[in-house]
């Protein structure tokens, strides 16, 4: 019987980046997908800096970056054409890159295989289903079906089955997930928002029409036009209520909704044309046992915010680190239990704000729709929401609510060391860091400071000084991160969110023996 660290199910973003994550950090991990072929169809075509930066911490980020196209702006129109909002895409962001990437999937996708591959320990099984899952001791048995290509598309059974064991198991099998319904009997909250929308994709054969991406608010019909990376391109409308599936799903309405804005057979091919449900579900638990929900199979939210993929990344980022320092001794196996308890309210916040730009911008009814046009155009105008910060013990007190900057993504910028200049995770890594203003700060910390620093593997690095922890800020955007927050001194979690905060030198052990504290001692050698 094989045996793996972690069995991943499914082989969408956020199961490859689990996979990718855990054996970048040497994990001996499986991700197994039911189909036998990589799916080769976008799904989600956005992710923001945060995403790319995680995907950054396998080495997988140039590929969206050299097909992100040229989109600096996205706009919301009415149903005249005239233009209600108007937003900034792309400007520069925390984590050093564009705030966000229209991608096409597979490109993504494609490059957390390659990860994937690149990893001494990491595998993607394909034409491997998961139909059983069943504890043993301190691991699960999973029962594994193959599968194969009918040709005629459709993934069959060949019956041939096997057995692996892993010490977890991490779930990302999608919204309609069988694993969660069927075999862990996980119920879902629905949060009241299930729309059908056809997604019509097309390859480009020129440049479209100016002036048509963005949010068409229309209540005859609210429709979203966007890139997908530079090659292709998405009309996405509702399905207003007394059409079919059979109706929408027609290559002629199809090509009445692309004519309407003035796109033809000589400036498109559609290659994918399909019916799906915006809904917003949260399973009720995210946790069974050494079992784990991610993704879609966790959670699902209607995606006028962009955040579904993103959430399902998240998911992955926030678990790989803590099953890390759990497997390896160096926290209590109760850490694990913080990863629902941060990334729920995170995942709530942006399904909250998901639903309610939905409402305000595909409205179907005329008159809500013209008091809505006539405060836009007078310019009463929403701001841009705030990102939510993670919530819970690790990042703040005992009310579990974050002490800024804590539960904050932490900056990352050019920075130099040695003669060589880049981002900072290229020259520093992507594990814990401690990142101080002047001097190293070891020499002022106490032995129980040390020795947790020690036990999570975490680098120390400063900005200034001298040192082979010294580190150039020659935009100076490390120091006005610093500055802006009144600390000196930050703990950066591997999922780059700051963990510890000091205003302090002299208060930079003591913040740390509180993330000590919160972390909890781990098990006796």
């Amino acid at each position: 019987m094989d045996r793996y660290d972690a069995a991943v199910v499914g082989c969408g973003p956020t199961g490859l980046a689990a996979a990718a994550l855990l054996g970048r950090r040497g994990w001996h991990v499986a991700a197994f997908e039911k189909h036998p072929t990589r799916y080769s169809l976008p799904r989600a075509g956005h992710i923001d800096h945060e995403i790319l930066r995680i995907v950054q911490g396998v080495g997988a980020a140039a590929p969206i970056i050299d097909d992100n196209p040229e989109y600096d702006v996205y706009e919301w129109f009415n149903g005249a054409g005239e233009t209600l909002l108007s937003f900034p895409f792309g400007e520069p962001s925390v984590s050093g890159f564009q705030s966000d990437y229209m991608i096409f999937q597979p490109v993504l996708d494609d490059a957390l295989y390659d990860a994937i591959a690149r990893s001494e320990n990491a595998e993607a099984c394909l034409g491997k289903a998961v139909i059983d899952l069943s504890p043993d001791g301190d691991g699960v048995l999973v029962r594994l079906a193959e599968t194969t290509s009918d040709g005629t598309g459709r993934t069959v059974p060949t019956g041939r089955e096997s057995t692996v064991r892993a010490d977890y198991v991490l779930v990302a099998d999608g919204a309609g997930s069988t694993i969660r319904d069927e075999l862990l009997r996980i119920p879902r909250e629905d949060f009241g928002f299930n729309e059908a929308w056809l997604a019509i994709d097309v390859k480009l054969k020129r440049e479209l029409p100016s002036g048509i991406n963005g949010q068409w608010c229309d209540p005859s019909r609210p429709i979203y036009i966007g890139p997908l990376g530079k090659r292709y391109h998405r009309f996405e409308c509702a399905v207003l209520p007394g059409e079919s599936e059979a109706e929408v799903s027609s290559p002629d309405f199809a090509w009445r909704i692309l004519g309407e804005h003035g796109v033809g057979d000589d400036d498109v091919e559609i290659f994918r044309q399909v019916v799906y449900w915006f809904e917003s579900r949260v399973a009720e638990r995210w946790r069974q046992g050494n079992v784990f929900l991610m993704g879609d199979a966790a959670h699902t939210m209607p995606p006028f915010m962009g955040q579904g993929l993103c959430s399902g990344v998240r998911d992955a980022a926030n678990l790989a680190w803590k099953l890390d320092l759990v497997r390896r001794g160096k926290a209590p196996a109760s850490l694990l239990d913080t990863y629902e308890e941060e990334r729920r309210p995170h995942v709530q916040r942006w399904i909250d704000l998901s639903i309610a730009v939905g409402r305000i911008s595909c409205t179907l009814d005329p008159a809500l729709a013209a008091s809505r046009d006539d405060e836009f155009l007078r310019g009463v105008q929403p701001s841009l929401p705030e990102p939510p910060v993670l919530s819970g013990r690790m990042v703040g007190g005992l009310d579990g609510l974050p002490r800024r900057p804590q539960g904050e993504i932490f900056v990352q910028a050019p920075v130099s060391n040695a003669g060589r200049e880049a981002l900072l995770h290229d020259l520093v890594g992507h594990g814990f860091l401690l990142v101080c203003l002047e001097g190293d700060p070891r020499p002022t910390l106490g032995e129980e400071a040390i020795a947790l620093l020690d036990r999570l593997g975490c680098t120390c690095w400063w900005l200034g000084g001298d040192g082979a922890g010294a580190l150039g800020d020659p935009t100076g955007r490390m120091r006005s991160w610093f500055a802006d927050r009144g600390v000196v001194a930050a703990l950066v979690r591997p999922d780059y969110y700051v963990a510890a905060s000091s205003a302090r030198v002299e208060e930079i052990s003591p913040a740390l023996a509180r993330f000590d504290r919160r972390l909890g001692r781990p098990p006796a050698a």
